[in-house]
Order: C-alpha cells, then sequence, then structure tokens
C-alpha cells in the first residue's frame, strides 16, 4: 500500500540536508532538482529514472512521473518546497 510521508517538514528537513552536501552549491538548477527528488524517492519495485529533458520517475509515496520544466529556482526554498508538495 501506498502512503505519501513527505509532509512539509520532511521535505524542509530533506532540502537542508542536501543542501550542506560538499560542491553542492556548484550545481545546476536542474541537478540539484534530481538530487532532490532522488532522496525523496522510496525504495520499492518502482526504480528511480531520471529521463531527458524533464521527467522524473519515482515512488514519492506513490508511483508518480514529474515533469519539472516548469520548477522555480530551486534556490528559492520555499517556492520550490510549494511546487514540489503541489506534484507529489
Amino acid at each position: 500500500m501506498f502512503r505519501n510521508r513527505n509532509t512539509d517538514e520532511v521535505l524542509n528537513q530533506i532540502y537542508d540536508f542536501i543542501k550542506e552536501r560538499p560542491n553542492f552549491s556548484k550545481k545546476a538548477q536542474c541537478e540539484k532538482i534530481i538530487d532532490f527528488f532522488r532522496e525523496i524517492h522510496e525504495e520499492n519495485d518502482v526504480a528511480f529514472e531520471y529521463e531527458k529533458p524533464h521527467r522524473i520517475i519515482g515512488n514519492f509515496g506513490f508511483p508518480l512521473i514529474v515533469s519539472i520544466h516548469d520548477a522555480p529556482d530551486y534556490n528559492d526554498k520555499q517556492r520550490f518546497i510549494d511546487w514540489v508538495l503541489a506534484r507529489i
């Protein structure tokens, strides 16, 4: 049974954790977003995949395909987290 465990609080903690990684600030916008979704992906029979140019496939509480072409600036934390919550 699928259940979305990704609350606003959890996503904020993950965001802060990822931002502390060495050289993370040097990554491109797309790479930052992919890293974030890879981190919130829940392992099961749905593999995490990134399909160029803008599709992420994974289990984010439920198996989903997320288009990131309209993602806000990753560095705008609250806007980005709100955008993620609206899609998962």
